[in-house]
């Protein structure tokens, strides 16, 4: 660089080379132990700190390395010390966190899904940096944990039967790509939890104890006793039930009308004889009764009745094994290869796959076809009949358009019949036709979509036309043509594709030619993710126009309707252990103003050498370092370096306090036109912590103890007043504010620990107080009565969870001059079931003229 001295450049390449030694010498050193971190609010993979520390306690035992557990109070805490701090190199994050990231900032292992819907729950993920050797080793020892018996005890508690590598589920978010299928939710195992234990009266009567699920296997050829755990058998038989009621055999006709209702578009029941050889039956319920003479299986509360790959969930359910009929009632869901079926009550043959359901829906996801009606009949993996029902494919109570018919033939993969057939928008008929033929694909086919028609006060007039593409498994394309009678004829091409190396993305290019005197408009847009030869990832976010007018006029096709300038970004990274390396240009579009003022990167390269321990000594380093290249035509440009190293150490006096020294340069150099090129200003930093935990009997509320921890901590900071004015003014990274303060802050925890019924320990954070404030030594910004106001104002963060479905948490900024009773106040609550469904609901209050 330009004006750069000798001693400068000397200075340079002595900080690197310091910190480039540690993790090149020797890899043992980078990997002399991690941290996987964990949030315990309620909705993550972990409950309590106590989880998060047996995961890590697993993981030590399988990678022969020490590893740390930490909780945050959320995700996003957690996610600011695993990318920003880099004090955290693993961590889980929900589905919820994860789609919010932006792109190569963190690297997935495993996922976990919802085992009823097969839905993404959350992912384990690992910091940019990680050795390569150490992140395969931690992906195995996650994707293996359900292979051992103390990996398969930690998934139960956790809720999960076993994790899987994330390229499974990886798919674009738009719709009519070719990828891969979600495989299905975690299959129930008959064998597992299954003792031997000899049922022999007539009917028996098995009551699950509190917490627990009463099971059974049946063989379709000859049905044996039904087997139940040990514990379960000895209470339903050996000891006698106080009061006892047994239950009577069920009269089929009178409770859940017969197993298969014969008509001349239904079969019969078969007999054993005639039954497939299937996978044995499995028979979970809160309630089972087995009746030797009838050869049937009584099952209520929370029933689920599988056989490979089929489940069928209810209230209630009647089996007859001889048949392999089911009758079920109650909250009636039925999947079977992709399908769902729903209703109150259905007849189903788990040997042939028919069955019939009343006022019941069908929903095929794959296409997003709903099919409902007062009668449907199953009458193989392909083949529906309805009547009086109605199709769509929108969703909703009220879908935007649907037809209705008496009668509605369905051939999956081949075409549809209605008779009587009625084209409703919302709930109002429109149209009438006695007779209708329509495709019913669960393949991509290309040709013409649905036309659109409409009318705006903006556009006037429209009619569109667009044709779907498929060119292969992994590639699609849409051709759009619109006309708008005031703007002008509008063509566009839309591509995608999901190819190899999870390299995924699609291009947008559109083009609108004026008429009447309009101009014409062009937009172009192309997202892409994946990964190059050598362990190197490409990222694009690229979007152009160079009129504003495009997203106010076609901000459906933009995602937006309200910009005033375009960004695109272009970015290259790899990673070496600890060491990572980005590259990227950015270029801005002002849409608004002179973009020959917009200050763009062209290009900017960032070296980041995340936290690690040199040797076995209590010092940490770390480096921080970006070389940007600022161009614009008309303004200031020119390059900068900069460079920030950083050592800190970790002392633990005794068993109660942690002391964290750190100290750290701001170096910049620069080859620009400017009085000033170089400036070095220190920092300093130095915090104290430590915790005091208490435990207390607490059998209340399904609690048996509570524990209450109480965590003051201090950080000191300094950076000196030095003069920068000389210097460009690119970013804020040009100018390092002056700091002479202390941070101190109170944390008041409590943490509820229960037994499951597995006779483990389950544990929860219910109460988290945070009490913060700051205080300026060198404050000199007296108010008009020349009063000191070197304290901050006081924050208050609350965080409640009464049950693990239940959360409130409130945010208050509490001045301490004035007489104002708070700066801001924010105040959220939220409620979720058990299927991952949630609601929100925050009040936020600002005072006027306050600023963040």
């Amino acid at each position: 660089m330009r004006g750069l001295s000798a001693g400068a450049m000397l200075y340079v390449l002595l900080i690197v080379c310091v910190l480039l030694w540690g993790p090149m010498r020797n890899s043992a050193v980078a990997q002399a132990g991690i941290t996987i971190g964990f949030s315990v609010d309620g909705a993550g993979l972990v409950t309590s700190s106590e989880q998060g520390e047996e995961i890590g306690r697993y993981l030590e035992s399988q990678l022969s390395i020490p590893v740390k557990a930490r909780s945050f109070a959320s995700e996003e805490q957690l996610y600011n010390w695993l990318t920003r701090f880099s004090e955290v190199d693993v961590a889980w994050l929900s589905n919820g966190s994860l789609a919010g990231l932006p792109a190569g900032k963190l690297y997935a292992l495993a996922e976990t899904r919802e085992p009823s819907s097969g839905l993404l729950r959350g992912e384990i993920v690992v910091r940019q940096g990680m050795n390569s050797v150490l992140r395969q080793q931690l992906r195995t020892a996650f994707l293996s944990m359900h292979e051992n018996s103390t990996g398969e005890r930690l998934l139960s508690k956790l809720g999960t039967s076993h994790f899987v590598p994330p390229a499974l589920w990886q798919t674009p978010a738009w719709k009519g790509i070719a990828a891969p299928q979600p495989a299905p939710g975690s299959p129930v195992h008959p064998e597992e939890g299954n003792a031997p234990g000899l049922v022999a009266a007539t009917e028996t009567q098995i009551q699950a104890a509190p917490g627990t699920t009463a099971k059974a296997q049946v063989s379709p050829e000859t049905p044996p006793p039904v087997d139940v755990p040990e514990a379960l058998s000895e209470q339903a038989v050996s000891q006698p039930q106080e009061d006892p009621s047994p239950v009577q055999p069920v009269n089929v006709e009178e409770t859940l009308s017969s197993p298969v209702v014969e008509n001349e578009r239904t079969p019969s029941a078969t007999t054993s004889k005639e039954i497939n050889q299937k996978a044995p039956i499995s028979l979970d319920a809160d309630y089972l009764a087995y009746n030797a003479e009838e050869d049937s299986y009584e099952a209520k509360g929370d029933v689920i009745l599988s056989q490979d790959g089929v489940e069928l969930r209810a209230e209630e359910i009647l089996w007859q094994a001889a048949t392999q009929d089911a009758a079920a009632q109650g909250s009636v869901q039925l999947i079977d290869a992709g399908t769902e079926v729903y209703g109150e009550r259905l007849q189903y043959n788990m040997a042939t796959g028919q069955g019939q359901v009343r006022d019941g829906r069908v929903f095929i996801p794959e296409d997003n076809f709903h099919l409902t009606g007062e009668l449907l009949e199953k009458r193989d993996q392909t083949n529906y009949f309805v009547e009086n029902g109605s199709f769509t494919t929108c969703d909703g109570e009220i879908p935007d358009w649907k037809f209705s018919a008496k009668e509605v033939d369905v051939n999956l993969g081949g075409y549809a019949t209605a008779k009587d057939v009625w084209f409703h928008i919302r709930d109002v008929p429109v149209f009438y036709t006695p007779y209708m033929l329509f495709p019913v694909s669960t393949e991509r086919t290309s040709g013409f979509l649905m036309p659109w028609f409409g009318h705006s006060e903006t556009k006037g007039a429209r009619a569109s036309l667009a044709w779907y593409q498929v060119i292969d498994r992994h590639m699609d394309a849409t051709f759009y043509l619109d006309y708008l009678s005031k703007i002008g004829l509008g063509k566009g091409l839309e591509y995608r594709y999901a190819l190899e190396n999870q390299n995924n993305g699609k291009a947008l290019y559109y083009h609108v030619t004026g008429l009447k005197g309009n101009n014409d408009l062009g937009y172009l847009k192309w997202k892409h993710r994946g990964e190059l030869p050598d362990h190197w990832r490409l990222t694009a976010d690229i979007e152009y126009t160079d009129k504003k007018r495009f997203f106010e006029d076609f901000g459906e096709t933009a995602e937006d309707y309200n910009r005033d300038k375009t960004v695109s970004t272009l970015m290259v990274q790899r990673n070496w252990q600890k060491l990572n390396l980005v590259s990227h240009v950015r270029y801005i579009k002002d849409l608004e103003n002179n973009n020959d003022e917009s200050l763009q990167r062209l290009p900017e390269v960032g070296l980041a050498l995340t936290r690690y321990r040199l040797g076995d000594t209590p010092f940490y380093a770390g480096l921080e370092s970006y070389a940007t290249s600022f161009q614009r035509d008309e303004g200031g440009d020119g390059e900068r370096l900069y460079l920030k190293p950083s050592l800190s150490a970790v002392f633990t006096p005794g068993s109660w306090l942690e002391i964290t020294p750190e100290v750290a340069l701001h170096e910049r150099l620069y080859n620009a036109d400017a009085d000033d090129d170089e400036s070095l200003v220190p920092e300093f930093s130095l915090a104290l912590a430590t915790r005091l935990v208490k435990t207390f009997d607490f059998n209340r509320w399904g609690f048996e103890r509570i524990q209450h921890s109480i965590e003051p901590k201090v950080v000191y900071t300094y950076v000196p007043d030095e003069s920068q004015d000389d210097l460009p003014l690119f970013d804020i990274y040009d100018r390092v504010e002056r700091q002479n303060n202390v941070i101190y802050a109170l944390i008041n925890r409590l943490t509820a620990s229960s037994t499951a019924a597995d006779g483990s320990k389950a544990y929860r954070e219910i109460f988290n107080l945070r009490l913060s404030q700051g205080y300026d030594i060198d404050d000199d910004s007296d108010n008009v009565l020349g009063e000191d106001r070197s304290f901050s104002d006081l924050r208050v963060e609350l965080d409640f969870k009464p049950t693990s479905k239940i959360s409130l948490d409130a945010e208050r900024l509490i001045p301490v001059y004035g007489d104002t009773n708070f700066r801001t106040l924010r105040v959220g609550s939220s409620v979720r079931d058990h299927t991952g469904n949630a609601v929100k609901i925050d009040y936020v209050y600002k005072d006027v003229g306050f600023n963040d």
